[in-house]
C-alpha cells in the first residue's frame, strides 16, 4: 500500500500479537470490543489530520467487525476479503461436519444452538474444548448475534467484495450472498486466491501449507486491485 501512496494503520486484535496484553482473562473478551477499537481508530484517523479519506479493510471475522463498525461511523469504502455471508454457527458446523465423528457433530449443534441464544453450556466434551472451552463462550455468544448479510445491508458507503476461488473456508456464495444483500457492493474474484490470500496452484495439500508459510508472495493483482479501488 504505502509503494502505491496509501497510508495504512495497522494492528493486531486484543489478546493477539503484539496486543497479547490487553486482554487480562480470556472470558472479559467480546465481539464489540473489536468493534469498538476499530471504532477508536477512524476517530483518530480523521482528527490525525492528514488523510484524505478513510477506507476500512477486513479479512474474514475482521471483514464482520469493520462492517459493523462502518455503520455508525462515516468512511469512503469498505474492502471485505473472504467474508463468510452467513452466520457463523452455520459455517462452523459446515467445517466441523468434515472432521468430527456423529456424536461430537451433535453435541457441537446443541452447543452452539445453546450459545446462539445466549446461554452458557455447563458441559463440554474434552474432544470439544479447543472450541467450547468456558473462558471463550462469552465471545461465541457475543460472536453469534450477528448475521453477516443483515449487518451489510446496513452499510451506506460502497463496498468492493474479495473472494478467491481457491478459499477452502469461505466460498464464492458467500460472496453472493454479501453482494446481493447491498446493492452498493461490488465482487471481484480471484481464480487461484486461498483464504490467506496466497495463490495455489496444486491441491488441498498446498493449500494448507500456504497458511504457516510466510515466505510465500500474496497473490498476484491483489495489491493492485485494493489501491486502484480504493484511488
Amino acid at each position: 500500500m504505502a509503494e502505491q501512496g496509501i497510508a495504512s494503520i495497522r494492528f493486531d486484535k486484543r489478546g493477539i500479537g503484539d496486543n497479547t496484553a490487553l486482554i487480562k482473562k480470556e472470558e472479559d473478551l467480546t465481539f464489540n470490543m473489536y468493534v469498538e477499537d476499530v471504532k477508536s481508530i477512524i476517530n483518530y484517523a480523521k482528527k490525525e489530520g492528514r488523510l484524505t479519506a478513510i477506507h476500512l479493510l477486513g479479512h474474514s471475522e475482521g471483514a464482520l467487525i469493520i462492517t459493523i463498525a462502518a455503520q455508525r461511523n462515516e468512511v469512503d469504502s469498505l474492502i471485505s476479503i473472504a467474508y463468510a455471508g452467513r452466520p457463523a454457527d452455520e459455517i462452523l458446523m459446515e467445517q466441523l461436519a468434515k472432521s468430527l465423528p456423529p456424536n461430537l457433530l451433535l453435541e457441537s449443534e446443541k452447543a452452539l444452538r445453546k450459545l446462539k441464544a445466549g446461554h452458557k453450556v455447563e458441559s463440554v466434551s474434552a474432544e470439544l474444548q479447543s472450541l467450547f472451552r468456558t473462558s471463550v463462550q462469552p465471545y461465541i455468544i457475543s460472536w453469534l448475534k450477528y448475521d453477516p448479510q443483515q449487518e451489510i445491508n446496513n452499510v451506506k458507503a460502497p463496498i468492493l467484495i474479495i473472494q478467491g476461488k481457491k478459499d477452502i473456508q469461505v466460498t464464492e456464495t458467500d460472496a453472493k450472498n454479501l453482494q446481493a444483500a447491498n446493492d452498493k457492493a461490488d465482487i471481484h474474484y480471484f481464480n487461484k486466491m486461498n483464504h490467506v490470500l496466497k495463490d495455489i496452484e496444486g491441491n488441498r495439500e498446498q493449500n494448507i501449507a500456504s497458511y504457516s508459510n510466510p515466505e510465500w508472495p500474496l497473490a498476484n493483482g491483489l495489491v493492485d486491485e485494493i489501491a486502484k479501488y480504493v484511488k
